[in-house]
């Protein structure tokens, strides 16, 4: 990916006005979902990173702020942002919202924080070598209060106590779900499995 993530935000975040605005991209359930995960991404960032609690917070609320936009929608901002899109992505244009969703987020929020912009472009696939925003990121979307799933209510007792076994676990569930849906696999999932697998996530079964 090509995008810039070079200048940081000096100006402590206005979180209700920027829900405002976020309430301008979305529909009604995709917006309760991003403060879902703001709440999550803030309260796993104070167990595991207390520093990164706001912008845990805001990375949360902003994630999803490209979801809305179609596949040629998606395709086209890839282009104009110099984005290198995969193969499945390709395939599946739909993964590409989180990285477009970082490139947007200057424009669209005036906000150009580093490792927020890397955490959104992060939390679709995940991402080998992720830092502990992204990670954060990561395991607070699936681990929202409104997802209801198989091993949900494990994930968000795990992500409490080991992030890095909730990446596993985030990572292992997005597998089975392309599975069952009979999509393309994005190799980076995979990639990010098996590095967690070799840092000791797994829990010795």
């Amino acid at each position: 990916m090509q995008n810039r993530y070079n200048a940081r935000v000096t100006d402590a975040p206005d979180f209700d006005s920027l829900a405002e605005q976020l309430a301008q991209y979305l529909r009604p359930r995709r917006f309760k979902h991003s403060q879902y995960v703001a709440e999550t991404a803030h309260e796993l960032a104070q167990i595991h990173a207390p520093y990164l609690a706001n912008e845990a917070r805001l990375a949360g609320l902003l994630h999803d702020h490209a979801k809305s936009l179609g596949n040629r929608a998606l395709i086209a901002q890839a282009a104009r942002f110099d984005i290198d899109i995969t193969p499945s992505e390709r395939e599946s244009p739909g993964l590409l919202h989180g990285k477009v969703a970082a490139a947007l987020l200057p424009e669209r929020f005036n906000i150009d924080d580093p490792a927020i912009r890397r955490a959104i472009a992060d939390h679709v696939t995940g991402r080998p070598g992720m830092g502990t925003l992204s990670r954060i990121l990561f395991a607070a979307d699936q681990a929202s209060a409104d997802r209801a799933f198989d091993g949900v209510d494990e994930l968000r007792r795990v992500a409490r106590e080991d992030l890095g076994r909730a990446c596993l676990l985030v990572a292992m569930h997005k597998l089975r779900y392309t599975l069952y849906k009979e999509r393309i696999i994005d190799p980076v999932t995979v990639e990010v499995y098996n590095e967690l697998l070799k840092q000791g996530h797994a829990d010795g079964r």
